[in-house]
């Protein structure tokens, strides 16, 4: 499909048989603990689809923007200061029909529109870089501190 992603489902983590898809475009890898595993899997893909009831601010995302990956999620705890419609899609919680709907619209986006997410995601993503949360708490200490 020229422009268009040929789907594939890529599966991380302890998927009970009885939940699982039988299918060519899906894969099951399992649980998996290595860094450098996950890392050649996600780096495979071009979206994370993350849907949760509940979160803080998943690592899992975090992780899959620091490898260039659009982000479909849903908009629980912290998530949404980190995705939002420009380097994804954020969905409210339990919204089956939403979820279908967004993987299926993602499946048939134009390979630019993901790619502007995908590169999105790699800009935002350095806001939460360890050396910038430092700098910005270190700022506003003094802020506070000037203050007194």
């Amino acid at each position: 499909l020229a422009g268009k992603f040929a789907f594939q489902m890529h599966f991380i983590g302890p998927i009970p048989p009885s939940k699982k898809i039988q299918s060519a475009q899906v894969t099951y890898h399992g649980q998996i603990t290595n860094k450098s595993e996950i890392q050649k899997i996600l780096d495979t893909c071009q979206v994370l689809v993350t849907p949760s009831h509940s979160e803080g601010m998943p690592n899992v995302i975090m992780e899959g923007m620091a490898r260039g990956l659009a982000v479909l999620a849903t908009d629980v705890g912290a998530v949404p200061v980190v995705v939002s419609e420009a380097n994804g899609w954020l969905l409210p919680p339990r919204n089956q029909a939403m979820l279908k709907q967004t993987v299926e619209a993602i499946c048939t986006a134009n390979y630019e529109d993901i790619q502007a997410k995908r590169l999105t995601s790699l800009v935002k993503i350095k806001e939460f870089y360890w050396e910038n949360i430092a700098k910005k708490t270190s700022e506003a200490i003094k802020v506070l501190l000037d203050k007194r």
